[in-house]
């Protein structure tokens, strides 16, 4: 689904403790009649575990815009390994009414 984003946020750390608020929204092409985009605020917290690893959490509240749906919630967890400053593994798993395990690879320049 063809979609562009933007979002706004504050962030603060604490002895390797970082955490996060979101607001934003989002314009996408109604290819699943999810309505034309969506508002949404989300809250994040990362735990660094070592000079490698790291924990996520989040929570996302989202409010659909013209598809008649009500606002749902999506909760994830994720680690994090990174073995360079520029690529990461990732093993996360997401809630949002389903339940979803994903694995990530990330190449960053």
């Amino acid at each position: 689904m063809a979609r562009a984003q933007g979002d706004i946020g504050l962030g603060r750390q604490w002895r390797g403790i970082f955490t996060a608020i979101y607001a934003g929204g989002a314009l996408q092409s109604d290819r699943l009649h999810e309505g034309l985009g969506f508002a949404r605020a989300e809250a994040d917290l990362i735990a660094k575990l070592g000079a490698h690893l790291a924990l996520r959490g989040a929570y996302v509240r989202r409010f659909p815009i013209g598809s008649g749906y009500r606002g749902y919630d999506v909760a994830s967890v994720e680690g994090r390994w990174s073995p360079g400053p520029r690529m990461d593994l990732r093993l996360g798993y997401v809630y949002d009414g389903a339940r979803l395990l994903r694995a990530g690879f990330g190449i960053y320049w």
